[in-house]
């Protein structure tokens, strides 16, 4: 993913306000109307899970990247290493 700062900072501002909707919309509808913005502590709960969740999905997808990116270039330098044998 290749963004500009400003990008990055725009999307993290929407991407806030969409967990917050899907947050009170999830928690009213197993408790009933009105129940998520009686209970913040919940809300805060759930919209921590949801960041955690995120952060780690983005990070394994980073270092499935890298990890790929090693490989081919081990593989590259073992095709090249073995042109001079």
């Amino acid at each position: 993913m290749v963004a500009d700062a400003d990008t990055l900072m725009r999307q993290a501002s929407m991407t806030a306000d969409t967990y917050l909707r899907e947050v009170v919309k999830s928690i009213d509808e197993r408790f009933g109307d009105g129940f998520a913005k009686s209970n913040p502590v919940l809300m805060s709960a759930m919209l921590q899970a949801c960041s955690a969740d995120f952060a780690a999905t983005m990070l394994s997808n980073s270092l499935d990247r890298v990890a790929d990116a090693i490989h081919t270039g081990l593989s590259n330098m073992g095709a090249l290493s073995e042109g001079f044998a």
